[in-house]
């Protein structure tokens, strides 16, 4: 299963891909209201859990953060890096 996040920047490429191809293909647009459907469920999702966790309104304000967690997840996936050389962990000899 992947990530919430993962899941939100899915739900948002959709919306803006739909969003751009409607000016050309007017049927597509269909696809903008099904990626609301999604972004509203996994609103309702995200606040059931803050609901049910009990944390309040401190909860609530650590929420208000998720876009900015999203965002930073998504700039760490676009930039590039050289992949690290792996160093073999020690082991106890058994």
């Amino acid at each position: 299963m992947l990530p919430l996040s993962y899941v939100v920047l899915n739900v948002l490429l959709l919306i803006g891909l739909a969003g751009m191809a409607r000016p050309w293909e007017a049927s597509l647009g269909i696809w903008a209201w099904v990626g609301a459907g999604c972004a509203v469920c996994l609103m309702l999702y995200v606040l059931r859990g803050w609901q049910l966790s009990g944390v309040g309104a401190r909860g609530a304000l650590d929420l208000l953060r998720a876009p900015f967690y999203v965002l930073w997840k998504l700039v760490l996936m676009l930039r590039t890096h050289a992949p690290a050389e792996w160093v073999r962990t020690r082991r106890e000899d058994v």
